[in-house]
């Protein structure tokens, strides 16, 4: 299962060319594909199903994230 890394506000990677790689090499996925990968926390779940068109999901290499009002959570 893949763990909660942050978001491109606290930028994990370090350096904005990083950032930008894997959030511009990102292919969507589908949310059963993210929920069966991540360890996702039950409400932010809850949450996604009840909206499910706020919410897209992405793969890029071994990151898999989450765009939610304009905010990517990265996930390794």
């Amino acid at each position: 299962m893949k763990n909660f890394l942050g978001t491109c506000v606290d930028n994990p990677f370090k350096t904005m060319d990083k950032l930008c790689k894997i959030i511009d090499k990102g292919k969507k996925i589908t949310r059963k594909l993210f929920f069966e990968s991540c360890d996702i926390d039950e409400e932010l779940k809850k949450l996604m199903r009840k909206f499910p068109r706020d919410f897209e999901f992405y793969q890029s290499g071994q990151y898999m994230f989450y765009v939610w009002s304009a905010i990517e959570h990265f996930y390794i």
